[in-house]
């Protein structure tokens, strides 16, 4: 982990970079010790005071070529992705103008935001509709170039969680992810299934998500909503054993 910069380096930085040995009390008391704020301020030409990072930052986005925001946002609702697949949503020139705005890196094929506080302000400056038609073309694209893994398969379900997009077997996906391990996506995508059937199949994906994070008293309500009078024997043995085990356990 890195940690904030201290007094010291922070006057280093800024003194290399703006070729001026500033008042570092002042420097310090705005930046906190945070190299992407110093960045800007150095880069807005005025290092002894500024706006909040945030500010600085929508500024800095604000100021982006169109097709250079466009990849931002596709990254905002979908990152990392691979160069083949940003140049087909935004352009052919698009990825390497936002390189070169240092809005974006590259590692290998694949395009990451430059730092995640960007795509952070660009997510919550795209509205909900907007959101989910970016949403709807990654998935797109996404299916069909999708090597078919489990992988691919749930990030497409994730990202189908919220846009216009068909609608996935959601249960099958938090099946997925719990072999995986992954229980957050897991439970996402089992609560997205109750909601679409509110069926035994999805209860009890739900109710495993949730008794392997520890919540025993959610997942035995999950359960607890199933009537059992309305199950077929092999049914009410599914639902009976994981009952009992987080009863017994949890």
């Amino acid at each position: 982990d890195i940690e904030p910069l201290d007094k010291a380096t922070t006057a280093a930085l800024v003194a290399s970079a703006a070729g001026a040995t500033p008042d570092v009390d002042e420097v310090f008391a705005f930046s906190h010790g945070n190299p992407l704020y110093l960045r800007h301020l150095v880069e807005g030409g005025d290092v002894a005071k500024g706006p909040p990072l945030a500010a600085l930052i929508d500024g800095y986005l604000n100021g982006l070529s169109s097709p250079a925001r466009t990849v931002l946002n596709y990254l905002a609702v979908a990152e990392p992705l691979r160069r083949s697949d940003l140049t087909a949503l935004a352009g052919d020139d698009a990825v390497d103008r936002a390189e070169a705005a240092g809005a974006t890196a590259a590692e290998g094929d694949v395009i990451y935001p430059a730092h995640p506080l960007y795509t952070e302000r660009a997510r919550g400056a795209l509205a909900p509709d907007a959101a989910r038609a970016l949403r709807a073309s990654v998935i797109e694209r996404l299916a069909a170039h999708s090597s078919g893994d489990v992988g691919d398969q749930l990030r497409i379900a994730a990202l189908t969680v919220d846009s216009y997009a068909p609608a996935p077997d959601f249960t099958a996906a938090t099946e997925h992810a719990l072999r995986l391990g992954e229980l957050t996506l897991a439970e996402r995508l089992a609560k997205v299934a109750v909601d679409h059937s509110g069926g035994l199949a999805a209860r009890l994906a739900l109710a495993y998500a949730l008794a392997w994070q520890g919540r025993g008293r959610e997942s035995d309500a999950t359960l607890a909503a199933v009537d059992p009078e309305q199950l077929s024997e092999p049914e009410l043995m599914e639902w009976a054993m994981p009952r009992a085990a987080n009863q017994f356990w949890m």
